[in-house]
């Protein structure tokens, strides 16, 4: 088994970032990529060229290597790791838009707090129903709570921020979502 690691290290205020991205791995049976993977080839992590979509604009202010890891970030098939993480949404994935828990734009507003990687983690992404989505996600979540925590919060702990977006998954219970809306009677 062989693996390429390519990683990326840059100071931002004094902070270094460490970004690690998995290439490919090989047992003997072809390539396999992991589900973060950004290859949308047709690999496990690529469930049919399932593509994040853009409903958030990030804010302007950044360092140039924040902006870097933000674009990278951005560029991940995070739709495609949901769905190999949970593979019963994918007959309704048409139907689902994928976000993450803590929006990526952390990386731009608090730069090496968190890394490109573990946002795009599939244990941290929700899968919010497409009639929900306008509303819930982008109107309330994002609009509404999170906007008003980065205003009240501009400097917010790496462990405020987790325990906010804890919270907000608690009250809108965004981890059973899909699967309330999807597989339930």
């Amino acid at each position: 088994m062989s693996c390429l690691l390519f990683a990326v290290a840059v100071a931002a205020g004094g902070i270094i970032i460490s970004e690690s991205i998995r290439h490919a791995t090989t047992d003997g049976q072809g390539p396999r990529l992991p589900p973060f993977s950004t290859d949308t080839g047709g690999q496990p992590a690529d469930p049919g060229g399932l593509e994040p979509q853009d409903s958030h604009q990030p804010p302007e202010p950044a360092g140039r290597e924040a902006r870097a890891i933000y674009e990278t970030a951005r560029r991940v098939n995070y739709r495609g790791t949901y769905f190999a993480h949970h593979p019963r949404l994918r007959p309704f994935s048409e139907h689902i838009v994928v976000h993450h828990r803590i929006p990526l734009d952390v990386l731009l507003r608090r730069p090496g707090l968190f890394t490109a990687e573990e946002l795009n983690a599939a244990t941290k992404l929700r899968g919010i129903p497409v009639r929900e989505h306008s509303h819930l996600h982008l109107s309330v979540i994002h609009r509404n709570l999170w906007d008003k925590f980065w205003t009240n919060n501009p400097h917010a702990t790496r462990e405020h921020i987790i325990a906010f977006a804890r919270s907000i998954d608690e009250q809108y219970d965004l981890q059973n979502l899909a699967y309330k809306a999807f597989l339930q009677p």
